[in-house]
């Protein structure tokens, strides 16, 4: 239900490998489930991530949207790459999704992925593909 990826730089030695999408715990009920200490948001993004998106679910009734799972992020100030869980809440005819800060420069990253639909079938085998970074 996900897919690998291995980003290697061809002009030093900068290799990172990530894995994307969801596990088998990742229903929607898990996720917002805010006690769950495994597979809830509370264990998968920053704190002020998850006191926003609990109070949105607490108060203002959001639900989580589809796709959602782990992605690759890209700071394009200082060229760090990181694994970060994309989501969106709906609620009240709004939409929240977070921004995500670059560890090393501060500066908003980047979702370098669009996680399709097919993420969320039965097919639990992980394909393994890699990311030219050339492109960024």
């Amino acid at each position: 239900m996900g897919k690998s990826y291995g980003i290697e730089c061809s002009n030093c030695d900068y290799s990172k490998e990530f894995e994307t999408g969801i596990g088998m715990l990742y229903s929607p009920e898990n996720i917002l489930d805010f006690e769950n200490k495994y597979v809830s948001l509370k264990v998968l993004v920053e704190p002020e991530i998850f006191k926003k998106a609990k109070t949105l679910v607490e108060k203002e009734g959001a639900t989580l949207n589809r796709p959602y799972g782990h992605s690759i992020y890209h700071c394009e100030d200082c060229g760090e790459f990181y694994n970060r869980f994309l989501f969106s809440l709906n609620y009240n005819n709004s939409t929240y999704t977070p921004d995500y800060k670059c560890s090393t420069c501060k500066s908003k990253l980047i979702d370098v992925l669009e996680i399709p639909e097919y993420l969320f079938d039965d097919d639990s085998l992980w394909r393994k593909e890699e990311i030219q970074l050339e492109k960024y």
